[in-house]
C-alpha cells in the first residue's frame, strides 16, 4: 500500500529575481505553481496531494510535462522527501526512472553496480552476489572496468537499467521516458520490463501513451500543476483527461 497524506514538495530557486522566474514559467500552464515570498522563491511541484494506492493496484499517472508525474514516482521511491505531509510505502520499491541515479562518473562500471544498488536501498552483500548477473545482462564486457564518465548515453542506460531491475520488488515505479540504450539492447530490455510489469503486485507508471496505460493499468491519476485533478478507473481517467485537456 502507498499513502500520500497532504503531501507537498517545493523546489527552492536560489539567486533569481522572482519577477524574472514568473515571466519564464507563466506560459507553462502544466508546470508546478510558482510561489514567491520575502525569503527564497520556490516551485511547488506537488501541491497538497492525498492519495491511497492499494496493494495490487496498477496506476497510470496522466498529465502534461511538468504536471508532477515523475516527482510522484521519486517520492514513492524515497529519492525525494516531501516538504510537508507524509508518504507511507509498504513493500520494496523498484524505481526505473532513468540512467545515472546513484552512479559515480569516476567509478568503474563494476564499482557502480555496488553504488547503484546501495542508492536503491540494497546492501553491499546483496549487490556483490548480483555483480556477475548484472554484468552479463549489460553485455558491456571490458567496458565495466572503465570509468562511467567514458560511457556513451546508451551504455549508461544499459548499466542503470540492469542494476534497477536486478531484484524482484512488490512495487514497480516506472517512468516511460527512461529509454534503455541502443536498438539491439532495447529488445532484451523490453522482455525484462514486460516480465516485471506482469509480476509486480503494485505498479505506478508515468506515461504519455494511452495504449500503454490501458494495457497495464487499472486506475488513472490525472495531474495538473502538481495537483490531483481526477483519480478513478483507467477508462474514466483517460476520458476525463481527453475532455479537460
Amino acid at each position: 500500500m502507498i499513502v500520500f497524506e497532504k503531501v507537498s514538495l517545493d523546489y527552492p530557486v536560489y539567486g533569481q529575481d522572482p519577477r524574472l522566474i514568473t515571466r519564464k514559467i507563466i506560459s507553462l500552464a502544466s508546470a508546478g505553481k510558482f510561489v514567491s515570498s520575502n525569503k527564497i522563491p520556490y516551485i511547488r511541484s506537488i501541491d497538497n496531494l492525498t492519495l491511497t494506492i492499494n496493494s495490487g493496484d496498477r496506476v497510470g499517472l496522466i498529465g502534461n510535462n511538468g504536471a508532477g508525474k515523475t516527482t510522484i514516482l521519486k517520492l514513492i521511491s524515497g529519492i525525494y522527501q516531501p516538504t510537508s505531509g507524509k508518504v507511507y510505502v509498504e513493500g520494496k520499491v523498484c524505481p526505473i526512472l532513468g540512467s545515472g541515479f546513484g552512479l559515480d562518473d569516476e567509478a568503474t562500471g563494476y564499482e557502480n553496480i555496488i553504488l547503484g544498488g546501495i542508492a536503491l536501498g540494497r546492501s553491499v552483500a546483496e549487490m556483490k552476489e548480483k555483480v556477475t548477473e548484472i554484468a552479463e545482462f549489460t553485455e558491456l564486457g571490458d567496458f565495466l572496468r572503465m570509468p562511467f564518465k567514458t560511457y556513451s548515453a546508451g551504455m549508461k542506460a544499459r548499466l542503470s537499467f540492469a542494476i534497477t531491475t536486478s531484484f524482484e520488488s512488490q512495487i514497480l515505479a516506472i517512468d516511460e521516458g527512461i529509454g534503455a540504450g541502443d536498438r539491439d539492447f532495447s529488445v532484451i530490455a523490453k522482455n525484462r520490463l514486460d516480465q516485471f510489469l506482469t509480476q509486480a503486485s503494485t505498479l505506478i507508471i508515468a506515461s504519455h501513451s494511452e495504449d500503454l496505460i490501458k494495457r497495464f493499468c487499472t486506475h488513472g491519476l490525472v495531474m495538473k500543476s502538481g495537483k490531483s485533478k481526477f483519480y478513478g478507473t483507467v477508462d474514466d481517467a483517460l476520458k476525463y483527461y481527453a475532455e479537460e485537456y
